[in-house]
């Protein structure tokens, strides 16, 4: 069930991420050591090992860019296909941020099941210490 958040009024939060996306994306094309047609390749490989129908050209990568045409965006199966060959998972997030949510990594996942373990353990702790001070 989607639970409704009281949106911040100073927060200029937009629920369209299409402007966040191309920004990302241009971003890590600008900071990978592929070129933008080295990234197609790899895309188009990828995908093919994957089965998604089509392929991708430069052209198209490069309409994902421009700001001036905000209907060209990846489909998400593409989407995730160019954060695998860029390595970054930036492109999604802003898909995630109007929603309260985010993308963690590994090592975030890693902390959160320890802090969840932490804290169980400590709820354990204080639940025994109550009941040893009530037999008391």
């Amino acid at each position: 069930m989607f639970k409704a958040n009281q949106l911040n009024l100073f927060s200029s939060q937009s629920l369209n991420p299409t402007y966040e996306i191309k920004r990302n994306i241009r971003l890590e094309l600008s900071m990978s050591s592929l070129s933008r047609d080295q990234v197609v390749d790899r895309m188009n490989d990828i995908a093919g090992r994957e089965g998604l129908h089509g392929k991708i050209s430069k052209a198209t990568l490069d309409g994902w860019c421009k700001d001036s045409d905000p209907s060209r965006l990846p489909s998400p199966p593409w989407l995730v296909v160019f954060c695998h060959v860029t390595g970054s998972i930036s492109p999604i997030q802003p898909m995630l941020f109007p929603l309260g949510s985010g993308v963690i990594t590994e090592e975030d996942m890693r902390l959160l099941i320890w802090a969840k373990a932490e804290k169980e353990k400590r709820k354990a702790i204080k639940k025994a210490r109550l009941a040893f001070e009530a037999i008391d």
